[in-house]
């Protein structure tokens, strides 16, 4: 690894690059800035025959060429494949929290052919993302152009539509993603409204809708059993992790219950399911006893 200036027409840009838009008015900022007060953060190349390709840092080496600099400050690096090529890619320019959810899933599935991986885990032991958000970038790339707009123009959160939309199937995604395109956007919290009543119909359809006591009901149900599962989930983790093959069926089975009234009573978070279910419950009740008072 070599610190160097090198000449700025001798640098090409890396075809695995992630990003696919450059906003125009940030380059000229970025221009000017480096008129201004030169590079502080140097770019990242390797040596490509008599030219650099550049692994991160194509933004920069776009606005020296605005700034028609004819030198830029780089590092050159030798690297063993082009998975680790693609890798420091990714990471540099997830670090700067600047790319496109459907950027970041295209590349992680580009990486996961590379190094053929077969799990979510072993490409997030690669890239040192968690597994869980890779899922959700890559089944973001599966998803339909309305969705994907609707994120890219910012007219719907990321945030929302990993935790609620990703879930539904894909001709209510398609409906949403119009919803938030038609107008000025829709808001986590509608999302959350709108998925859920998107939830009811399939579960209802055409038969009589559920009571406000049915469906809060249903509603806290719903929380409690994604908890319950989720522990449950990391009870079996933790049983896996010790070596009780030996015991007697009666005391493995005493050992699974003592470890789920362990976490069960000990990790805050169903407390707060529970006081946030009860909390909905009353409200519910309130607002039905002052409907009946009305009439």
């Amino acid at each position: 690894m070599e610190l160097k200036e090198i000449d700025v027409d001798k640098v090409k840009p890396n075809p695995m690059q992630p990003r696919e838009h450059f906003d125009r008015e940030k380059l000229k900022e970025l221009s000017d800035s480096i008129k201004e007060l030169g590079l502080i953060n140097p770019i990242t190349v390797r040596k490509k025959g008599n030219q650099y390709e550049i692994v991160a840092g194509e933004r920069r080496w776009k606005a020296h060429q605005i700034a028609k600099k004819k030198k830029i400050l780089a590092i050159d690096k030798e690297y063993k494949n082009e998975g680790q090529v693609a890798i420091e890619s990714l990471v540099e320019n997830v670090q700067r929290t600047d790319l496109e959810p459907e950027e970041i899933g295209k590349f992680l599935k580009l990486i996961k052919d590379f190094y053929n991986c077969k799990t979510d885990t072993e490409l997030s032991n690669i890239v040192k993302i968690d597994k869980r958000r890779i899922g959700e970038f890559v089944r973001l790339t599966d998803t339909p152009k309305e969705l994907r707009k609707a994120i890219k123009e910012k007219k719907l959160p990321y945030s929302a539509v990993a935790e609620k939309i990703l879930q539904l199937p894909k001709e209510k995604q398609k409906e949403i993603g119009k919803i938030a395109l038609s107008g000025e956007g829709i808001g986590k919290e509608d999302v959350k409204s709108i998925v859920q009543e998107i939830k009811r119909e399939e579960l209802y359809g055409d038969s009589e809708q559920p009571t406000e006591y049915e469906r809060t009901a249903r509603d806290v149900n719903s929380e409690l059993n994604d908890w319950f599962s989720n522990g449950t989930y990391l009870i079996n983790e933790l049983v896996k992790d010790m070596n009780i093959n030996d015991l007697e069926k009666e005391d493995k089975d005493q050992l699974v219950t003592s470890i789920g009234v362990l976490i069960f009573n000990t990790l805050p978070k169903l407390t707060n399911v529970l006081v946030k279910a009860g909390a909905k419950v009353d409200v519910k009740i309130l607002e039905l006893m002052k409907k009946t008072k009305k009439k």
